[in-house]
């Protein structure tokens, strides 16, 4: 038994048929770029959830011309500037997408100064709101409001050099667990 292959290029068709396929194309692809936000959020380290809420696609374009961007900051917004550090690690485990060492890995140390300072991990910036009290001329007690404000509790450490972070390849995981045919299928499919 033997197989063929057919490909067809909705631009040759001048009438309804050519326009379903060029809206069934943006329809998966549109569809392929959100499971995979979807999986990226799932798999993103959380701390203060700033990484994984930066998580968008961004569809550009229509028909055939539909690209989508999928990752943190997509939208152009800065909601996590330190995605790139946690998906392909940093110091001695610094990766690229493939999984490749970067060539001149190295041990992190300060660029100014002799040592590195940072909060120790379990630790770190909590939200506090200052409340304060005085008396009024006439001796009334009087609360005192101020805006809320980030400050460091807990130890901080310092140190002369660090191995840097792991590598968690959130997003990458999450573009090669997608199944791009089926997505793109369901896609094309809900544009009927």
């Amino acid at each position: 038994m033997s197989t063929q292959e057919i490909y067809i290029d909705p631009r040759q068709f001048d009438n309804a048929v050519g326009d379903a396929l060029e809206r069934g194309a943006e329809g998966g692809l549109k569809r392929v770029g959100l499971k995979i936000e979807k999986l990226g959020r799932a798999k993103a380290p959380v701390d203060s959830g700033s990484l994984r809420s930066s998580i968008t696609s961004q569809p550009r374009g229509d028909g055939l011309g539909t690209t989508v961007t999928v990752g943190p900051n997509a939208r152009g917004h800065m909601g996590a500037p330190y995605d790139i550090f946690q998906e392909m690690g940093t110091g001695i485990y610094a990766e690229d997408f493939d999984g490749n060492a970067v060539a001149g890995r190295h041990r992190i140390k300060p660029r100014r100064g002799s040592a590195l300072r940072f909060p120790t991990k379990g630790e770190g910036w909590k939200r506090v709101t200052k409340i304060g009290w005085s008396r009024s001329k006439g001796g009334k007690l009087k609360t005192h409001i101020s805006s809320s404000s980030s400050q460091y509790h807990g130890d901080m450490a310092v140190v002369k050099s660090v191995a840097g972070v792991k590598p968690k390849h959130y997003m990458r995981d999450a573009v090669k667990e997608t199944d791009f045919e089926a997505e793109f299928v369901k896609g094309f499919d809900s544009t009927r």
